[in-house]
């Protein structure tokens, strides 16, 4: 995925997304062919894993972008940053790059936190993905 404008722009590509995979799955289904060697029913076995595998990321990946805009999970960031010693300053969502576990990497937008020393000395901070995580 290329940067993105906005999270509506990464729903609705990966969206589109779903869509492709899940055609291509369905066309795989419904096959009138067969496999004619153990190659082939190999090489049908390994692009069948790679799709699922693909769209469980995908679908996967919308649900944290989705949660990552609502008002809920964004309302346990700010709690959870207050709770820190040191004041950390929301620096708004910026794209981060996350790979789910069947291997996927997409981009999608997470709120940015940082001391406000940090981040013009070092030019980091760090991501909330949840109110417990962060990279």
């Amino acid at each position: 995925m290329s940067k993105m404008l906005s999270s509506e722009a990464v729903i609705a590509g990966l969206d589109q997304r779903i869509k492709e995979l899940s055609q291509q799955i369905s066309e795989m289904a419904n096959s009138s062919g067969y496999p004619k060697n153990g190659k082939e029913l190999k090489e049908i076995e390994a692009t069948a894993h790679a799709a699922t595998r693909e769209l469980a990321d995908l679908i996967a990946a919308k649900r944290l972008q989705q949660a990552l805009d609502s008002q809920e999970v964004n309302e346990a960031v700010a709690e959870t940053a207050k709770g820190f010693p040191q004041k950390f300053k929301n620096y708004g969502k910026r794209v981060v790059r996350v790979r789910m576990s069947g291997g996927t990497e997409f981009e999608l937008f997470a709120s940015y936190h940082a001391r406000a020393c940090y981040e013009k000395k070092h030019k980091g901070g760090f991501f909330w993905l949840d109110s417990n995580e962060h990279i």
